[in-house]
Order: C-alpha cells, then structure tokens, then sequence
C-alpha cells in the first residue's frame, strides 16, 4: 500500500513540473485569441474540428477547457487535451452534442498544475491554494476536473479551505454531461488530488475579453457599458419586489434560497436608489415595484406624538429610517412631481427634530417602541442619514427649521463626534454636499476634504491581485466600495463646482477605479453561467470577489454610485 500510495506520488510530482514549466498561454496574443475563439465558435455550431495551422507556440501539450452558455441554461464544460494546443481543442469540440445556440463561449488553457494531496475515504484534505483561483482535477490525466469557477459557484470548497465532498457528489452524480468514466474516477475510495490555474478569455458576441477569476477586469466605463449595468439591476431589483412591497432581502445565488432575514433601514434606502433609477430611465416595472416596497415602508411608521412619525423596524424606532424614509419620499416627489407625501416627510423631520439635543448631537438614535426606551445606540450612519433627510426635507417646502436643525447636527458631529475620528461616512458627504448651498461654512469643505483623503488612502491602488485594484478592504468588497464612491461623487460635485477643479479631478480618478471595481461584482453572465440558475442573480451585485450573496443595500449603493458616475461622464 505505502509503494503505491509513494509511486503515484512521484508520478503526481512529475507531471506537475512538467506543466509548471509550460508557459506558452502566456505567449498567446491577443489576436490570436480572437482567432482562437471565433473558429471555435464557428466550429461548434458547424460541427466540425477546428481548421488552423499548428504554429511553432501552439505545439506544445495542452489541457484546455471550453464552455458554452446559450443564455438561459448553464454553461457546458468539456476538456480537451491534445499533444497539442489545436489537437485539446479539437478534442473538446468533439464532445459537444446538440449545440443550438451559443451566447457566450470561453476558453480555457492549463497553465500551472500543482499536487493538492490524496484523498482517502472519509478523510479531508485541504486546499493549499486559493479556489477561486485555482481548480480541481481529481487524477492526473484531468479525467474528473473542474475549472475554479465551478468550484466556487458549487461550494466545492468550505470556509475552512476542506473539500466539500458532498457538494462534489451531488454535483458528479446529477450532472448529465459528465460521461460514466468520470464518475468512476470519483467514487474510487483513494484519489490524488491537483489544483491548476488557467489563462482565459472569453467571446461575447464578437467581442474577446480577458478574465481573471471569471470577470472582465478594470472594464472601459463607457456610457453603454455603465447603462446596461444600471438598466440590469434595474431589472433584478424590479422583480426582487413581491405583492406586499417586501423584497427579497437576501438571494443566496449557490444555493437558491432566500433567507427569512430583513432590515427595513435598508429598504428604505433600497427604495431610494430604485426611484433614482426611475428618475434616469424611466423604466413603468421599475415605479410599480418602487410603490409597492413604499406602501410596505409607510406601514411601519408610527404616531410618536400628535404631529410625529417614528420608523418602527422590529419593535424600534431608529433615526436613520426615519431620515432614509424623507429622503426616499423626496426623492419620488422628484421622479414623479407627486406631493402627497409631503405631510409624512413633515412629520418624521418632527422626530427627528425630537431626537436632537440643544447641541446639535442625535441622543436618541434607537428607542423601544411603544415602550419609548432609549437604548445607548450610536450608530456612525444615522446622523448623517437624519442630516440629508432633513436637508431634502428644506428642499422641498423651505421651512427653515430643518434646515437649522441639520446645521446644528452636522457642527456637532465636525466639532465633537469627527474631531479626533474620521469617518468614511457617505451619507454625511451627501449632506456635506447639500448643506453647503446653503450654509456656505469653511468647515464644511475642510471636513468634506477629510473624510475624501482618508478614503484615497484606503483605496487598493498596488493590490496583490489585479481584480482587487479599486477595492476598500482586504480581501475588498462591492458595497464598502459603492458607498465610498457615493461620497466620493457627492465631494466631486462640492469641489467641481466651488472652485477647486483640481482637487474634484483626483476625486473622479479615484472614483473611476472603485466603480471599476464595483462592475466586476456584478452578475453577468459570464460569471453567472456556472450557477445551477445563471439567470435569477443577473444584475444584482455580490457581497464580494468569493462570496454570491446579494443583498439589496448592495445593489443599491452599487445604483446609486453608477449612477451618479454615469451622469458626471456625460458632462465630461
């Protein structure tokens, strides 16, 4: 047992090197990828092998691994290996049966294979390499192996980095593509056990794109591009909408479950971003669902006294809901010129006001209700919140006491909250960028250029990988992202329009990078395509580069900040 356990090692080790030192894809051209995966295209449709001359640095040998996605279904996979780089493709073609239409293809080449381990029955064997990057072959001949974006959309790897071999099994056994030589090589009790990485371009339409960890990375921010981003989530979030105006709060792409969680904050600040989206396009679904999630909203305020409204989410009022609330009201008085929310907005800016001490700081920011409570709740975001709803509140029947009200709140939180701490907050450079048109204060543009330099200096700018370049955080995020270039835009439009270009110019650089980032955590197809249901996630923006789960504050700060950049690009 141990002389055979020890020779297929040292066979595992050989091969191995032998694919370490194979670097041609990295010498394929670009061109020539467009060459590439155009004939391969053509071939599958005709059913034939691909035509090309074998070049000098195609001739080496080759695992390739080709997908097909129609559109609507997921993608097919079929390997190829060959003595050559035509020869695996050829190989791979051969495989395909009944292929009737073909949206999006991608190619996949072998670059670097490394030994993971063997598996024995039962036991677990961890990963030494990071699975989004790097597949799974469970022999050496790449008989039963699977590309990382199947390993990450499938979960065939847990947290703690261990193979999910139920995961794995299920999938092996009800995937009918998957030939019965295939499943026999997993359901041997012992298996050796290799990661690889490819290189990998895809067709779209007649367009090539490079990818890195199955997106398109550092994509042109062209008005097109950014609209069908924009009209894409439009389209996930209309339909995550149910009769009630509740949404589907979490949508968990792996699995397909939707779980029983909710945050009402958040869909009042959801319901902004989609009456936003309305605003710029115009989209009726759109507004039908934006009403419906607003009754849902209107349901859960109260009367906290005779002329004041409390948002109550879970048997509490919290000041940030009743501040998101006026500025999601505002904002459909905006897209739709229809006032009759006007009394509501008026009546949460009471409580607001009621929440407030003689200085200015919020002092109730979370309170029991009806029992009327006051938990010692400080949340970073609420004042800000509460700040921009009363400025949007001023903005629409100039009543002066709101806005000395935001006056007062926004030089406490400069003067006493902020003075030893700042925040990356968004919100309050929202306000910051609304307070100052009308209270033209010097320490509005001091704080504002605070919180803006402390954001560039968080910014990914030398990341370790290249689909990190624009990110905040390590590993980065879509939404920490999204909410920073909503301030950031916010500060853009500050600086562009009192007299500091310069300043606004490195604002917008900044920003393109994060919006950059934020696009590649969409579901698009391409990166959808690996998912049981690759159509139900399209649009909506995942929690990060690894992790599926959409949220709906995720798609809409991601809304919001697109949007915002997208009309910023136009006057440019």
């Amino acid at each position: 047992m141990k002389l055979k356990i020890s020779f297929l090692l040292l066979l595992a080790i050989v091969f191995a090197i032998f694919f370490i030192g194979k670097q041609s894809p990295l010498e394929i051209a670009k061109e020539d990828w467009n060459r590439l995966l155009n004939r391969t295209k053509q071939a599958l449709i005709e059913k034939k092998e691909l035509d090309l001359p074998i070049e000098n640095k195609w001739k080496e040998p080759s695992v390739v691994f080709i997908s097909v996605c129609d559109g609507f279904s997921p993608a097919v996979i079929k390997i190829g290996k060959g003595d050559n780089l035509i020869a695996a493709i050829n190989q791979a073609i051969n495989k395909f049966q009944d292929i009737n239409q073909i949206k999006l293809i991608k190619l996949d080449i072998v670059k670097e294979i490394k030994y993971a381990g063997q598996f024995l029955y039962k036991s677990k064997i961890k990963m030494p390499l990071e699975p989004s990057l790097w597949g799974i072959s469970f022999d050496e001949n790449f008989t039963l192996a699977f590309l990382p974006e199947t390993v990450v959309s499938q979960s065939f790897v847990s947290r703690k980095n261990t193979l999910n071999m139920r995961n794995i099994k299920r999938y092996v056994l009800l995937d009918h593509n998957l030939k019965k030589a295939q499943k026999e090589v997993f359901k041997k009790e012992e298996k050796n056990v290799f990661q690889f990485n490819t290189i990998s371009y895809l067709l779209d339409e007649e367009v090539v794109y490079k990818l890195y960890r199955g997106n398109r990375i550092k994509p042109k921010l062209t008005e097109e591009y950014l609209t069908d981003a924009l009209n894409s989530a439009c389209v996930y979030l209309t339909k995550a909408v149910d009769d009630s105006g509740k949404f589907n709060y979490i949508y968990l792409p792996r699995s397909g479950r939707v779980p029983n969680k909710y945050n009402l904050v958040r869909h009042a600040g959801t319901v902004y971003s989609m009456l936003e989206l309305y605003e710029f396009n115009r989209d009726p679904e759109l507004l039908k669902s934006a009403k419906r999630a607003i009754n849902f909203l209107l349901v859960h305020l109260k009367p906290c006294s005779l002329n004041a409204l409390c948002f109550v989410d879970d048997g509490y009022y919290k000041l940030g809901g009743n501040g998101l609330s006026v500025v999601a009201l505002a904002k459909y008085i905006d897209a739709t010129k229809d006032t009759k929310y006007l009394p509501i907005m008026q009546k949460l800016c009471n409580q607001i006001l009621a929440s407030q001490n003689e200085k200015g700081k919020f002092v109730i920011e979370k309170m029991g209700y009806p029992n009327g409570n006051i938990l010692n709740f400080d949340s970073v975001y609420y004042p800000g919140e509460a700040i921009l709803g009363l400025l949007r509140m001023y903005e629409h029947d100039n009543d002066p006491k709101w806005l000395d009200a935001a006056i007062k709140a926004m030089d406490w939180i400069i003067n006493v909250r902020d003075y030893f701490k700042i925040y990356a907050d968004h919100w309050l450079l929202y306000g910051l960028n609304d307070i100052y048109r009308y209270h033209k204060s010097n320490q509005y543009l001091k704080h504002t250029k605070k919180i803006v330099k402390k954001i560039f200096d968080e910014q990914h700018k030398w990341p370790k990988h290249p689909d990190w370049y624009g990110g905040f955080y390590s590993p980065p995020r879509s939404t920490p992202t999204a909410t920073r270039s909503e301030g950031l835009i916010a500060a853009y439009k500050l600086f562009n329009d009192y007299d500091d270009r310069k300043f606004a110019d490195k604002i917008y650089q900044t920003t393109t990078k994060a919006i950059q980032f934020q696009l590649i955590n969409q579901f698009r197809l391409e990166n959808s395509m690996y998912l049981n249901d690759p159509i139900k996630p399209l649009g909506g923006f995942k929690r990060s580069l690894n992790n599926f789960e959409i949220r709906i504050d995720y798609v809409q700060h991601n809304i919001s900040s697109i949007l915002a950049y997208l009309k910023i690009l136009k006057t440019i």
